[in-house]
């Protein structure tokens, strides 16, 4: 009697493609993101009925999509770590967070520029840097639409494999960088003369916030790009690139944390106006005191003179 046939069983793809402690520090990671989020989504929410300007509109519209499309990435991300033992999320999911990742990228490279524009001090007009500012967000646009097309999961019998274009990789990677440096370069240059004063001013906190925006994700991307081409860890690879998403999202909602600072910054100007303005008021005040004072002295004066002229001139009887 012949044996039977026995098929084998094929084995059944991971969940995860990470040791459980190591999936558990990527999301508390990615829980910090989303938190960062939704408390600047509160916040905006808050100031949109108290304020009245035009300006704060402007970066809170910036604000808002930026967490909203970062919310969207995370959620995606943290469902591709826990469940990929179906093809659906090993094919659908990867593209809609790899676009919702460039978008997310997009919209920051814009507010960054957007911000580095707007408090350049020019003498002439500013066609030119809305030029370069336009080619670089067109090519950031590009690679991104690139690399969603190039980049995909596979699902295959070993499961869900995803394959990294490597051209597009790179390109939107120097992209980034040069972006980040192009916005901090700009505004140092641009901005020198009031970055080595001493004032306080408005314009000279928001351009080093500006500064110190584009700084941090500028060496935060060089890192990220270093450890990416270097590292054969995939955990080491996968800890960077999501503490690089951390990095954007606290340093887009800077500009929540630092408003105080701003205030403080136009509460001391009023005050230090309205400080001159008492002081050259005293200063008119006590002028005035002294010249009626010396009017006064020489109307007494005179009338005195006056007075021993008459009793000089009277006949003595």
């Amino acid at each position: 009697m012949s044996d039977p046939v026995v098929t084998p069983t094929p084995t059944s793809p991971p969940t995860t493609f990470l040791p459980a402690i190591q999936t558990s520090i990527i999301m508390v990671i990615y829980g910090l993101i989303i938190e960062v989020s939704i408390t600047s989504l509160i916040s905006i929410s808050c100031r949109f009925i108290t304020t009245t300007s035009v300006n704060y509109y402007k970066s809170a519209s910036f604000l808002i999509l930026y967490n909203i499309v970062l919310i969207a990435y995370s959620l995606f991300e943290i469902i591709l770590y826990l469940a990929q033992s179906t093809e659906y999320v090993c094919t659908y999911v990867y593209f809609y967070e790899n676009a919702l990742f460039h978008l997310s990228v997009i919209i920051f490279d814009a507010f960054i520029l957007f911000k580095m524009y707007f408090t350049t001090r020019l003498k002439r007009d500013r066609r030119g840097l809305a030029l370069a500012t336009s080619i670089i967000l067109f090519i950031r646009i590009g690679w991104a639409v690139y690399d969603t097309y190039t980049s995909r999961g596979i699902w295959g019998d070993s499961g869900c494999e995803y394959e990294q274009n490597s051209i597009s990789s790179a390109g939107y990677n120097i992209t980034d960088i040069f972006c980040d440096l192009f916005a901090t370069t700009v505004s140092i240059v641009m901005n020198w003369g009031l970055l080595r004063s001493d004032s306080l001013s408005l314009a000279r906190v928001l351009v080093v916030e500006n500064i110190t925006r584009s700084s941090i994700v500028f060496s935060a991307n060089i890192v990220s790009m270093y450890i990416g081409m270097s590292s054969p860890d995939a955990f080491t690879i996968c800890i960077v690139f999501t503490a690089q998403v951390y990095i954007y999202s606290r340093c887009m909602n800077m500009e929540l944390f630092t408003f105080y600072f701003r205030s403080q910054t136009i509460n001391s100007d009023d005050q230090s106006i309205s400080h001159a303005m008492e002081s050259d008021t005293s200063a008119v005040s006590k002028n005035r005191i002294i010249v009626d004072e010396i009017n006064v002295g020489k109307r007494d004066k005179k009338e005195s003179q006056s007075f021993h002229t008459s009793q000089k001139s009277m006949p003595v009887e």
